[in-house]
């Protein structure tokens, strides 16, 4: 039999005494929150870029290697890299791929520059480019080589008045007309390569009154150019031109020339 208070074993069960340290808990209607500080994160702006600067040839010789240097701003509240097809104006295709233009990350308010490879323009005309992101054109002129040439003119009524070292191939030996003098134009190539078709079909001997095409007999001559071919630099040619006899005023004439020739009068 079990007694109330007492265990199976004989021992009594003591009940623990209350504490009375413990500390007194009072509850109020006061809301008490701690406050955590917040910062605000701006989003990442946009870069936006400008050009300051664009610097290229106006003219170049058509062969000759040049480069284009372009420099942009970054007027945007963030940073970017800048990048954009460069194009060239095609006669009839319109707007053709030439490269692209490439500037790494720039930060607002810095500058990046972009230089392009070496290019050479290949046939004389006028190239319109454009760097299409910022809608910039900018035209290139493509000129012919500057060939420069040194000569002395002459004139004279008798084929023996002529430099030695022209000597005719043809049978009737080259017979000027009657009235008329030879005029003689012998040169050096200085510098580049002379299209001798220029000399032959546009080149002239200029008087007071009119002008006077290159007669044909210069291609019997030696040293005479021809109707194709180059005369390259270090090389010579002749010209022969008839003219009235009584004319005392003459000049050689090489305005129409479709090669850019610099003739210096020895």
């Amino acid at each position: 039999m079990t007694v109330a208070g007492c265990s199976s074993d004989g021992t009594t069960d003591e009940q623990p005494e209350e504490d009375t340290d413990s500390p007194e808990v009072t509850d109020t209607d006061t809301d008490v929150s701690e406050e955590t500080p917040t910062r605000t994160v701006q989003p990442a702006g946009e870069p936006e870029f400008e050009i300051v600067s664009l610097n290229h040839p106006q003219e170049i010789e058509i062969g000759e290697m040049f480069t284009v240097e372009m420099t942009v701003e970054n007027v945007g509240n963030g940073p970017g890299a800048f990048e954009s097809q460069v194009s060239v104006l095609h006669p009839t295709a319109g707007w053709v791929k030439s490269g692209d233009a490439e500037v790494e990350e720039i930060e607002s308010g810095e500058t990046g520059t972009w230089v392009s490879n070496e290019v050479t323009l290949e046939t004389t005309g006028e190239y319109r480019f454009r760097i299409d992101e910022l809608e910039e054109e900018f035209i290139i002129e493509a000129v012919p080589p500057v060939i420069q040439l040194e000569y002395t003119i002459s004139a004279g009524k008798m084929p023996e008045e002529l430099p030695e070292d022209i000597r005719k191939r043809r049978s009737d030996g080259g017979q000027r007309e009657e009235g008329y003098k030879w005029v003689i134009v012998e040169f050096d190539v200085i510098e580049g390569a002379l299209n001798m078709q220029d000399i032959w079909f546009r080149s002239r001997v200029e008087t007071s009154t009119r002008f006077y095409d290159l007669d044909h007999a210069t291609g019997d001559l030696v040293d005479g150019v021809q109707s194709r071919g180059d005369i390259k630099q270090g090389g010579s040619g002749i010209a022969l031109y008839q003219i009235p006899a009584d004319t005392d005023t003459y000049a050689w004439n090489l305005e129409q020339t479709q090669q850019n020739i610099e003739a210096n009068l020895r």
